[in-house]
């Protein structure tokens, strides 16, 4: 994809593989609507935590999908190169983004706003629409996962867990109801089953899990 910079918003699309396949009109009713913008290197295209109302597509450059925690140390998700797009979570689910993007290098890329971008998606009330949502959801999953592999201790990465299982009861309490044994914790957090177990043991020592006789948990507020 050489000269890419040079090229029409038409014969551009034609050369990423998401729009490759696209019929000529399709590509036609695309063209007008995407804009080409340079970004500066270190520049940062969208913040983790904000919401967006636009799709981008890497024309030229590079950039890096980070996610940050409170202590503001970086994991680096995925790295965007030339036909590589992004923005598109937020823009299907509605919810802000789960990571920053941040271009490296000098970088050019196609913008395409949230109005010609519902254009193309499926009606929302649509089995295809349900099923993109669904997969939305198991990446920010999956992003939240990683984020917590790579920058969380193994106590903390447990007690997370355990605070994402919980459910909030009628008395406001917050309610373990899967089993939660060391092994089930060690296999969800990447944990050896025992350290899972000895966090376990403490947790219930100090009185921050407390067994109840039906088998669930209640949690305190840790």
């Amino acid at each position: 994809m050489a000269n890419m910079t040079l090229l029409s918003n038409k014969e551009l699309l034609k050369r990423i593989p998401l729009f490759s396949s696209l019929s000529n009109n399709q590509l036609s009713i695309l063209e007008n609507a995407f804009v080409k913008k340079k970004i500066r290197r270190n520049y940062l295209i969208f913040k983790q935590g904000q919401h967006s109302d636009s799709f981008f597509v890497v024309l030229v450059g590079r950039a890096h999908i980070v996610t940050t925690d409170e202590k503001n140390r970086e994991v680096i998700l995925a790295i965007l190169e030339q036909g590589d797009y992004f923005g598109e979570m937020s823009l299907i689910d509605g919810n802000p983004h789960s990571a920053s993007v941040k271009a490296v290098v000098p970088t050019e890329i196609l913008m395409l706003e949230r109005q010609a971008f519902e254009s193309c998606m499926p009606a929302p009330e649509s089995l295809p629409y349900r099923i993109m949502l669904s997969l939305v959801q198991r990446l920010r999953a999956a992003d939240k996962k990683i984020e917590s592999l790579a920058l969380l201790k193994g106590q903390d990465r447990i007690i997370q867990f355990l605070k994402e299982i919980t459910c909030v009861a009628d008395d406001g309490s917050r309610v373990i109801h899967a089993k939660i044994s060391a092994s089930y914790i060690g296999k969800n957090v990447g944990a050896s089953r025992e350290m899972s177990s000895r966090v376990l043991k403490k947790l219930k020592a100090d009185g921050l899990i407390v067994e109840q006789p039906d088998g669930s948990h209640i949690m305190s507020r840790i």
